[in-house]
């Protein structure tokens, strides 16, 4: 697992699979490719800004909460993200 204050992702033409990572601040930006993984905690810790044009996700698109934040986008690609206690 990872732990970290601020993680930040950015990519054109990949996939970014994130494992059991706990954070404060998690920006995951991508072209093409989907961002899939488990955060630490639970959903009502996080304000989620999340995107996808052509994909699925599993986050809500915009969502008020505490003062962590997920801010997750991708153009072309699929968004798959569960919490874990």
């Amino acid at each position: 697992s990872v732990e970290a204050n601020i993680i930040s992702i950015e990519g054109t033409t990949s996939d970014v699979k994130i494992d059991n990572i706990k954070t404060n601040h998690l920006l995951v930006e991508t072209t093409t490719g989907d961002v899939t993984g488990k955060i630490i905690g639970s959903i009502i810790d996080y304000s989620i800004t999340s995107s996808t044009t052509t994909g699925d996700n599993s986050l809500p698109g915009k969502m008020h909460g505490k003062e962590n934040t997920i801010n997750i986008s991708t153009t072309t690609g699929d968004i798959l993200i569960s919490f874990t206690e």
